[in-house]
């Protein structure tokens, strides 16, 4: 008894850390349906090749009926300059995975309310990448520069860009400063997504993968030391 005691306690501990199932991502890559359904927060901008606004959308992306899958709502940001967004739509998309480090960099820096992992849960919308505001028009701007460009300077090379308020320039500028000098290992528990069409703007959105804290994985080590124990003296 006092092994499946210690059994349980130890399956409990795990269970604890265990991040509750993100819907989005679990949609399976390939093409779907785009609806976006807010453009809420955006500002004026000024960058190589476009002057107008810049933001953070939102929408629905399923591979029949997006506004009737709540589970596939997210938030994302455009990754070109020359092409249109389809406003509200919906348009035909391709979801996959894609790799830029720079870019998980900038946003386990940036990107606001990590620890919710996904944007939908237990039937909710979340805060995950719900930015106080403006600074999703900063986050924009920081996206463009390392997509669009390889110095991470909004003010030089083949990308430059301004927002209004100038301020937001400034906070974009020193989240990319930070990218620049970024060491470790946590931008890897990120995935990020590209949204793409060949005749329509592209779009990246994310995840992040919560890890245990140092203290609950002492707790595992410890909880994992004592079973072995138990297990032993039970021999």
């Amino acid at each position: 008894m006092k092994l499946r005691h210690l059994m349980a306690s130890v399956s409990l501990g795990l269970a604890c850390t265990a991040v509750a199932a993100a819907e989005f991502h679990t949609l399976a890559p390939g093409s779907g349906q785009l609806l976006i359904n807010s453009t809420s927060g955006f500002n004026g901008v000024t960058v190589t090749g476009y002057s107008g606004s810049g933001g953070q959308f939102s929408g629905f992306f399923d591979t029949t009926n997006p506004a009737a899958t709540p589970d596939g709502f997210l938030r994302f940001f455009c990754v070109e300059i020359t092409q249109s967004a389809v406003v509200p739509g919906p348009a035909t998309y391709n979801l996959a995975t894609t790799s830029n480090d720079n870019l998980r960099k900038l946003y386990d820096i940036a990107y606001p309310n990590r620890a919710a992992g996904d944007f939908w849960n237990a039937g909710a919308q979340t805060n995950f990448g719900v930015f106080s505001g403006d600074d999703d028009t900063a986050f924009q701007l920081a996206v463009w520069e390392i997509t669009q460009d390889t110095g991470l300077n909004l003010s030089a090379g083949a990308f430059t860009g301004t927002a209004s308020p100038s301020a937001l320039k400034t906070k974009a500028q020193g989240w990319l400063d930070a990218v620049a000098a970024y060491s470790g290992t946590g931008y890897q528990n990120w995935t990020l997504y590209g949204l793409t069409n060949s005749r329509q703007q592209d779009y990246v959105t994310a995840t992040y993968r919560s890890v245990p804290e140092p203290g609950v994985l002492g707790l595992l080590a410890a909880g994992f030391m004592g079973l072995f124990g138990a297990m032993r003296r039970r021999r």
